[in-house]
Formats: C-alpha cells, sequence, structure tokens
C-alpha cells in the first residue's frame, strides 16, 4: 500500500489547537468542581474541646483534642483540613496544631491550649485502605 502525504495547513493547525484548548479547559473545570465538591464546611465549637487522651500528642504539648463528627468517616482514613482565613488567628493563639486524625465517626484536632472562640474549616476525607 502506498502511503500518501497530506499537507495540513497552517488554518487547519489553528483550529486542531482552539478544539484541544476548548477540550483541556473543559477537562479542567470538571476536576476543579470534582475537588471542591469533595469539601465540607465544618465548624470545631470551643466546647468541643477537652483533656488530650492520645499521650503522643500530649507528651508534645497539645493538652486538648476536639472531635467534630463527620459522617462516614473511619479512623484508617486521613482528613485534609483547611481552617477559613477568620479562624486563623484563634487557631493560632491557642496554639492549635497543624495535624489532625480520623476516628471513627469524627476528625479529632489538637491545640495547646481551649480556643477562645469557634473555629471554621474546611474538609474532605481521603479514604484509607
Amino acid at each position: 500500500m502506498a502511503q500518501t502525504k497530506k499537507t495540513i495547513t497552517l488554518d487547519q493547525l489553528k483550529k486542531l489547537a482552539n478544539r484541544t484548548g476548548q477540550e483541556i479547559a473543559t477537562l479542567a473545570g470538571l476536576v476543579v468542581d470534582a475537588v471542591e465538591a469533595e469539601f465540607s464546611a465544618i465548624t470545631i465549637p470551643v466546647t468541643a474541646w477537652k483533656a488530650n487522651t492520645d499521650t503522643e500528642k500530649k507528651t508534645v504539648g497539645l493538652e486538648y483534642m476536639a472531635d467534630v463528627p463527620v459522617e462516614g468517616v473511619e479512623a484508617k482514613d486521613a482528613p485534609d483540613v483547611v481552617l477559613k482565613v477568620g479562624s486563623m488567628a484563634t487557631a493560632s493563639a491557642c496554639g492549635m496544631a497543624t495535624v489532625a486524625t480520623a476516628i471513627t465517626g469524627a476528625i479529632r484536632f489538637f491545640s495547646v491550649a481551649i480556643p477562645q472562640a469557634p473555629i471554621q474549616a474546611q474538609v474532605r476525607i481521603i479514604q484509607g485502605k
């Protein structure tokens, strides 16, 4: 079979690039929507904080912990938490840890002291295996 050479014009390349760019933009939008949909707003109320029972965390000065109920979370999961900008000063003032752990039915937070106000955050659960 003989191969035929086909000439591609600059106009055809521009059209292909435009169509490909539109498809990439659509795919990127779908990915962003999917990631944003995974996050849920939570509040860590002041009343949730109690004496810490986690020995490892307590030995580094984290005297308090707070469990925030999150439907469907299991101990094998990993929470991804982002504090709301308006809660950052409150979290910093009480020495809130930058780590959180999953327990069955909740996410557990740790701090050096009890916060003076509720802390707002976004959370998504990365399912463990």
